[in-house]
């Protein structure tokens, strides 16, 4: 079977046009993007929080030293790890948390999206530093007594290939729906953009 075609050659400016609007300006990504995988992180944190560790990339927390277990259990019940004054969940999970950090960070080739919290307390932890951490709360006060002798490392940030993942397709989702958005719209402008 044959056949010809004829390039059209209003088509092409037509085209670049369509393939230029459905670019992600810098904007987007540091708005729309950037909100919906924050959504993401945030269901992720609330997993490693709740789960301590195990639903993170750093792996299950270390257990606690007995004698710390039972006086958090004595004054806080039963308070999973890392929850204490549940502060420092709050920091990682919650965006409306002054503490709580989503940046997209544009580059010459492309950019990267950070996720995270301000906290000393999160960082000591995070490199088994008690000394990292000068300023404790009330509650860390009643517990420790003072700077903690020894602090495990308890990784609440790494991700999973399956979070990573996560991400992807959130990201995807995203952007199917954007050129939809832009496809509609031209075909309303009659196929001229």
């Amino acid at each position: 079977m044959n056949f010809r075609v004829r390039p059209n050659p209003q088509a092409i400016p037509h085209l670049l046009r369509k393939v230029e609007a459905c670019r992600i300006p810098k904007a987007l990504m540091e708005g729309e993007v950037l909100t919906v995988l924050g959504v993401v992180h945030r269901k992720q944190q609330t997993a490693i929080f709740t789960s301590e560790g195990a639903a993170g990339g750093g792996g299950l927390f270390a257990p606690l030293n007995p004698g710390y277990a039972a006086r958090k259990r004595k004054l806080f019940a039963r308070k999973k790890i890392l929850q204490l004054s549940g502060d420092m969940k709050e920091r990682f999970t919650k965006a409306g948390n002054p503490h709580y950090a989503q940046a997209y960070v544009g580059t010459e080739a492309g950019g990267v999206f950070r996720f995270g919290a301000a906290s000393d307390v999160a960082y000591a932890h995070l490199h088994g530093l008690p000394e990292a951490a000068p300023n404790q709360s009330a509650s860390a006060r009643k517990v420790f007594g003072g700077t903690a002798p020894r602090l495990p490392v308890r990784d609440m940030i790494s991700k999973t290939a399956a979070q990573l993942a996560a991400f992807r397709k959130a990201f995807t989702d995203w952007y199917i729906a954007r050129v939809k958005r832009v496809a509609l719209a031209t075909s309303r402008l009659g196929g001229s953009l």
